[in-house]
């Protein structure tokens, strides 16, 4: 399906977000129609959720099931309408529930099958639309409200989409009210442009809008619970793992300019890490690691595989937060970072991502003299102002 925009002011960005209590309540969770292979008993608790957004709620209730204990669980069309503002319905039948978006898309779970299609997903999740009154869209969410989208047509038919959970044993459930998935499998699947998505540390839930969210309530006190010295349960580490792998197969566009890339397009995130080398078999050790520290350093170090020039780093801050107030911690990372820095030079991972970064500027700048001819940084076109900027850092006259 091509999609053709008319836009004011859009910048696009993709980023790929790895997730990691009070009163409960019990009970038992399956489809509508009784399934007996699915009725899995869960307690739902009343979590604290932090937003910037002063309209949100204080709290959120989730569901914790007994086949995964450690991971959160939150309703498709309560996450749509939490995040974007969707008022979604849901209909289910036979334990097949349909679930339709304020705009008309659809998107059909199969309960037994544990897997999402939707015949309208461009409408079903609205990444791209013209703004509605109540709704949050993407490519406003940047702070600059002078971005809009002036139309949208849609040029061809929409393709069919697919989502098949099952491959990755991520488990959903259906129940009359809304089909439960895990928290941070919404927040991957439903990622928009304007990184809208829901987090969660172990013990609440932070509701982000945008970059600056990110930037400023994913703070020390938010990595805390990193930091305790505590091994991740081994629930979250199996689930944690497979969504990383649902993700990577399914949602990064392995666009050859990642050093993993091709292999992840041919075979698979999960046979490319136990097949490559040396370098990603220590990346998979440590990314199903029960250690926090072996984990985060895990995420970090993956970031030379998929580096694409200017996005694709995955550390976080939990690594400064753990330097900064556990000495032993930050040691701990420190000798992992030795022990697999020689791998990197060796394989050729650090000189991949200096050749892609210098190859990305020349490529943006032979495209930008194809446009721009003259030479000039600033242009007007209508009502528009662009300003192209060589680099996010400040120089002098002369460099």
């Amino acid at each position: 399906m091509r999609r053709k925009l008319t836009v004011l002011l859009a910048l696009m960005a993709l980023a790929i977000t790895l997730l990691p209590a009070c009163g409960s309540q019990q009970g038992t969770g399956g489809d509508a129609a009784g399934d007996a292979n699915d009725q899995v008993a869960y307690t739902e608790s009343e979590l604290e959720l932090v937003s910037s957004d002063e309209s949100a709620p204080k709290t959120l209730s989730v569901r914790f099931y007994e086949d995964a204990p450690s991971v959160p669980y939150i309703g498709l069309a309560q996450y749509m309408d939490l995040v974007f503002g969707d008022k979604a319905t849901v209909e289910v039948v036979d334990g097949v529930a349909t679930i339709t978006s304020t705009d008309g898309g659809k998107a059909v779970v199969d309960d037994a099958a544990d897997t999402l299609t939707s015949d309208s997903w461009g409408t079903f999740h609205n990444y791209i639309e013209p703004m509605k009154e109540g709704k949050v869209q993407g490519l406003i969410d940047f702070g600059a409200p002078f971005m809009r989208i002036a139309s949208l047509d849609y040029e061809e038919q929409s393709e069919p989409v697919v989502f098949d959970f099952a491959q990755y044993n991520i488990n959903l459930h259906v129940d009359q009210d809304d089909v439960y998935l895990p928290i941070a499998t919404a927040s991957d699947f439903m990622s928009d442009t304007g990184m809208n998505n829901l987090a969660y540390n172990g013990e609440k839930l932070a509701l982000l809008r945008g970059y600056t969210d990110q930037a400023i309530m994913l703070d020390s006190t938010w990595y805390a619970s990193m930091v305790d010295g505590k091994p991740r349960a081994q629930d979250m580490v199996d689930f944690a793992y497979n969504e990383l792998c649902f993700a990577m197969d399914t949602l990064y566009s392995c666009s050859g300019k990642g050093a993993i890339d091709e292999d992840v397009s041919a075979k698979g995130f999960d046979a490319t890490l136990s097949s490559r080398d040396e370098y990603t078999k220590r990346i998979q050790e440590l990314l199903k690691s029960t250690d926090k520290v072996e984990y985060a350093m895990g995420l970090e170090l993956l970031g030379y595989c998929v580096y694409n020039g200017h996005v694709g780093m995955v550390d976080s801050p939990f690594q400064g937060t753990a330097a900064s107030q556990n000495e032993a911690l930050g040691a701990q990372m420190e000798q992992i970072r030795n022990e697999l820095w020689p791998l990197v030079e060796k394989l050729g991972y650090s000189q991949y991502m200096q050749q892609m970064s210098m190859r990305q500027a020349k490529e943006a700048q032979q495209q930008r003299d194809q446009i721009w001819t003259d030479g000039e940084s600033y242009h007007e076109q209508g009502d528009t102002a662009v300003i192209s900027l060589d680099s996010y850092f400040r120089f002098d006259e002369e460099g």
